[in-house]
């Protein structure tokens, strides 16, 4: 399954990267974390060791989540680019355990955790279509920035860890 992908923004990038990595990066330390590694990479956002093992964990910010999880929501998603982190770390199944997302919302108050065994194959699919009075001409009739063709893994929300920040 190829996956259409949207262009990268040096502007979400910029909005976005540093305070996301900021956050986890805090988040971590009061979970008993040892900060290994912040620098930018192609991979994880954050490298961490604590009880003996190192850990991979990587940021999301979910810009349309403002204040309490829409329950209506259902599921969270992480972009399929993301599958390089899996891919990374597929060869030794011990190493998806200690592999992270955590997706944040706009404001910085809550994260979900959401474990790297979680993102499977089966659970990359496109969102599903919005109602016809929500269509976007310039995403192919998606909403906000999802592009017609763009996969996610779709993860229920009880799977997940929500954190309080």
């Amino acid at each position: 399954m190829v996956a259409v992908r949207k262009k990268f923004s040096r502007r979400d990038y910029e909005a976005f990267d540093g305070p996301a990595k900021d956050a986890l990066t805090r988040l971590l330390k009061t979970r008993g974390h040892k900060i290994l590694d912040t620098s930018e990479t192609y991979y994880a956002d954050v490298v961490s060791t604590k009880g003996g093992y190192t850990y991979h964990s990587e940021a999301e910010v979910k810009v349309s989540w403002k204040g309490p999880w829409p329950e209506s929501w259902g599921e969270i998603r992480i972009p399929e680019r993301k599958n390089r982190l899996i891919k990374k770390h597929k060869d030794e199944a011990k190493l998806l355990t200690l592999l992270n997302f955590y997706v944040f919302r706009k404001d910085f108050k809550q994260c979900w955790r959401i474990k790297g065994t979680a993102l499977t194959e089966d659970r990359i699919k496109e969102p599903a279509q919005p109602h016809s009075r929500h269509l976007n001409k310039e995403t192919g009739g998606r909403k906000r920035h999802i592009l017609k063709g763009e996969l996610f893994y779709h993860i229920p929300y009880p799977e997940a860890e929500l954190i309080n920040l």
